[in-house]
């Protein structure tokens, strides 16, 4: 045993040294991976959920895919009259080609509101949610 030189031993402890500065790196990566993918899935799930329930409720426009918006804080939409009855945890529906916007509530499985949508000033005003959840508070004037 006293006849390990101290090369071999500085060796085997630098060689075990980097192979757990590669699995932590490799673990790490991973990690980050599966954290930056959740939201955009969860949320394109939410969407797909939400959009099916409506569809079961509501005829739909079938030609386009919504941006679904979830309303996190009612306060932050003002006075309009479109979100009257809406609450927070409310979905916002909006259907840019058709010009139609839908607030659904998921609890009740009930339609709250179903509206015109006026975007003739700008195309892409509804916040280019890109059919993902955002928040609804990002765009008080869509509907």
């Amino acid at each position: 045993m006293r006849n390990i030189s101290k090369k071999k031993l500085l060796t085997f402890g630098l060689v075990g040294l980097i192979v757990i500065l590669v699995a932590t790196v490799g673990i790490l990566a991973w990690k980050y991976q599966q954290i930056s993918k959740s939201p955009s899935e969860e949320s394109k799930k939410t969407s797909i959920r939400v959009i099916d329930k409506v569809s079961k409720l509501y005829f739909v426009p079938t030609n386009e895919e919504p941006t679904v918006a979830l309303i996190q804080d009612k306060t932050k939409l003002g006075n309009q009259e479109f979100f009257k009855n809406a609450r927070n945890g409310d979905y916002l529906l909006i259907y840019q080609k058709e010009k139609v916007a839908l607030v659904y509530r998921e609890g009740d499985d009930k339609l709250v509101n179903v509206g015109p949508v006026n975007l003739d000033s700008q195309e892409g005003q509804t916040a280019g949610a890109e059919t993902e959840q955002t928040s609804a508070q990002d765009n008080p004037e869509a509907p």
